[in-house]
């Protein structure tokens, strides 16, 4: 891929990650029947805090921001030197919600917020949307996939079904057809933020509906391995390391250790429930307590509460500067 490719960027992008550093560099899409050595050397530039970014990889490039528009079924490519938007893509039906850059920076994705099924796949090149798809197979109806996590080894994703009251659904999607693959059934509902251990061997996920908690899923045999209930589970964070999963819950930050499936220690805070940012190094971690207006500063090493930080109504989460060492 020409170097001269102008990255799309969505805002969030420039403002932080969650996973580790990463040393994939290359621009491309996923392709079937890759290694895992070349699909690991793909640029990342991960805007929700899936897994880690490469930011020094196009520092010196020029780039847009892809902003999905919630009030009309647009996304606005942003030319941030000009300061100025140059093109709306035209989706062709609402829903659009988030952006997610598939590893590769080749394409991306546009998630569903509303109480249908439906991905839009958007050319980072042409800035124009190329595919869409729908989620739904095997008598399961998918709604809301809203979070869309990347795999670390392989050319794979995952998203849930966070509006849904009754049933729990993870879909995989093959990222180099850009198409989904499996429904795996949970046993908690609404699934909302999942994410891959760095192995890629398991997928942990939040559900935001009750009943409320974790499920596990093994990645090799699509099969739930564990429900962890968890009271107020909403939110739910890998640490850079791959360590633990966290979960932002009702008063209170839940540590899973990924490689017991247990929970390794819970915290108390005031509020909760609301979304982690990781510092790169993994040194701290932050979390937002929604309801006590703040953020949880949290000393990972020691895994205990540092200090609270008022932020104001709601807030959600905190967002580091690429540039941070």
């Amino acid at each position: 891929m020409n170097k001269k490719l102008k990255i799309m960027l969505t805002v969030s992008m420039l403002a932080g990650f969650l996973g580790g550093c990463v040393t994939g560099a290359k621009m491309g899409a996923p392709t079937t029947g890759m290694s895992s050595d070349e699909y690991q050397s793909l640029l990342r530039l991960d805007p929700q805090n899936t897994l880690g970014s490469n930011w020094d990889a196009v520092r010196d490039m020029p780039g847009y921001f892809l902003i999905d528009n919630q009030g009309e079924p647009t996304v606005s490519v942003v030319d941030y030197h000009k300061g100025e938007t140059i093109k709306k893509i035209q989706m062709g039906e609402t829903g659009n919600h988030h952006i997610f850059v598939i590893p590769g920076a080749r394409y991306a994705f546009s998630s569903q917020r509303y109480e249908k099924d439906l991905i839009w796949v958007i050319d980072l090149t042409t800035h124009e949307v190329v595919d869409t798809f729908h989620l739904s197979m095997g008598g399961k109806k998918v709604i809301a996939p809203l979070h869309i996590g990347f795999a670390y080894t392989q050319p794979l994703a995952v998203v849930g079904n966070i509006l849904d009251k009754k049933n729990g659904y993870l879909s995989f999607i093959n990222t180099a057809t850009r198409k989904p693959s499996h429904i795996v059934e949970l046993g908690c509902h609404g699934a909302r933020d999942a994410m891959f251990t760095l192995d890629d061997s398991k997928v942990f996920t939040t559900c935001q509906q009750e009943p409320k908690g974790v499920s596990i899923v093994d990645v090799k045999s699509r099969k739930e391995i564990k429900v962890i209930p968890i009271k107020g589970g909403r939110a739910g964070g890998m640490t850079p390391d791959g360590k633990y999963f966290m979960v932002g819950a009702s008063k209170a930050i839940v540590f899973i250790d990924t490689a017991t499936n247990e929970i390794a220690k819970t915290i108390k805070v005031p509020g909760g429930g609301g979304n982690f940012t990781c510092l790169p190094d993994g040194s701290k971690c932050y979390g937002g307590l929604r309801k006590d207006d703040s953020v949880a500063v949290i000393d990972m090493a020691k895994l205990e509460l540092i200090k609270v930080i008022k932020t104001g109504p709601n807030g959600n989460r905190l967002y580091l500067n690429s540039a941070n060492p």
